[in-house]
């Protein structure tokens, strides 16, 4: 936990994910030894909801990690900084959430689907908290474009998925 804290506080603080970190190699580093820390312990505790909060903190760490890669790879020039790798944020996301709503429905695993829509909520809440208010136009069209896409994709997944497990 003290790691945990540590890197949320210094090595790779939440608004890294606006204007990237100092030293990305060190952030993911950081972030990354959480991650495996926690899949670790979640594999060694026999409590299957401590083991599960684990789990969750790990996907959270590697969703994080991917996230802190994007936004410095593809943060673009001095004027268009945060534009290109917000946009391309919320499509990780998006993807992701779907990704995991998708496996989970199809796999028959709980937890997936609410992560994955917990995910897709985080990526509708910034979509609408940052990205309507800090984007220009067309990076806002472009994300709320992505995001929407996604939901459809995912309301159609979900009834696929759904048609299959009544006729079974």
């Amino acid at each position: 936990m003290l790691a945990g804290l540590h890197t949320l506080l210094d090595e790779a603080p939440p608004e890294a994910l606006v204007d990237g970190v100092g030293d990305l190699s060190m952030a993911l580093a950081a972030v990354l030894c959480v991650a495996v820390a926690a899949v670790i312990m979640g594999s060694l505790v026999s409590l299957p909801d401590l083991r599960l909060v684990l789990l969750a903190v790990a996907a959270v760490g590697f969703v994080y990690a991917a996230s802190l890669l994007i936004v410095d790879v593809i943060q673009g020039d001095a004027f268009e900084r945060s534009q290109t790798a917000q946009v391309a944020l919320s499509c990780f996301w998006g993807v992701v959430g779907l990704g995991a709503i998708v496996v989970g429905l199809v796999r028959d695993v709980r937890a997936l689907p609410f992560g994955g829509l917990a995910l897709l909520g985080l990526g509708v809440a910034k979509l609408f908290l940052y990205d309507l208010s800090e984007l220009d136009e067309l990076y806002r069209v472009l994300s709320f474009v992505a995001v929407g896409l996604l939901l459809l994709a995912g309301a159609y997944a979900y009834q696929r998925v759904r048609a299959v497990g009544r006729t079974s």
